[in-house]
C-alpha cells in the first residue's frame, strides 16, 4: 500500500546508514537547486528536509520523486522579463499604493551624476501569498508560501513552517 505524500504520518521502516546518506544527499542537492532557482521544488524540499536525521523508506522514495521530476522538466526556471506578470483573473488583486513622504520628508535623495539614465520606466512589483493550513497532519501547523516578482522576474520566494499553530485563519488564540 503506497502512503500519502505528507511525509510526517509516514509508518515505513527507518533507513539504514548508507540510504540515510544517499536522502541526506538528494536533500542538499535539491536545496542547492532551489538557492539556484528552481523554486518550483522548495514545498517538497523543505517538508522532507525535516526528516533529514532519521528518514523512513517513503522519505526517500519522495526524494527521488523530486529528481524524477527535475529530469522530466529540466528547464525550469526564471527569465528577466521586465513586462508585469500575467496573473490569472479569479485572482484577488489588492492594490496597494502606500505614500512615507510624511515619514522621510526632510530626507533628500544624493543621486549621482554620472550615472546613467534609466532606459525604461519603474518596474511594477507583484507578490503572491498564499498558506497550507494545517498542512502537517501530526501537529497541524501550517505552510506560507511567498513569491515576489520584479516585472516578470521572481527575486525572492519562500516556502516556511508557521511558528505557531492558530486553529482557523482569523481565529483567537487559546489563553
Amino acid at each position: 500500500m503506497r502512503t500519502t505524500k505528507h511525509p510526517e504520518t509516514d509508518q515505513s521502516p527507518y533507513l539504514n546508514a548508507e540510504e540515510i546518506q544517499q536522502f541526506q544527499h538528494i536533500i542538499g542537492v535539491c536545496q542547492w537547486l532551489v538557492v539556484l532557482g528552481r523554486f518550483d521544488i522548495n514545498y517538497a524540499v523543505s517538508s522532507l528536509s525535516c526528516f533529514s536525521s532519521a528518514p523512513q523508506k517513503r522519505h526517500l522514495e519522495l526524494a527521488r520523486e523530486i529528481m524524477g521530476y527535475l529530469r522530466k522538466y529540466p528547464k525550469q526556471g526564471y527569465w528577466i522579463n521586465p513586462l508585469p506578470p500575467n496573473t490569472p483573473s479569479d485572482y484577488e488583486v489588492i492594490a496597494i499604493k502606500e505614500d512615507f513622504g510624511y515619514q522621510c520628508s526632510y530626507f533628500q535623495e544624493e543621486i549621482n551624476p554620472r550615472f546613467p539614465t534609466p532606459l525604461s520606466s519603474e518596474l511594477e512589483i507583484t507578490i503572491f501569498v498564499d498558506a497550507d493550513h494545517g498542512h502537517d497532519k501530526v501537529t497541524g501547523i501550517s505552510i506560507t508560501g511567498l513569491l515576489g516578482f520584479v516585472g516578470s522576474t521572481p527575486v525572492i520566494w519562500s516556502s516556511k513552517r508557521q511558528s505557531s499553530i492558530q486553529t482557523s485563519t482569523f481565529g483567537d488564540s487559546p489563553r
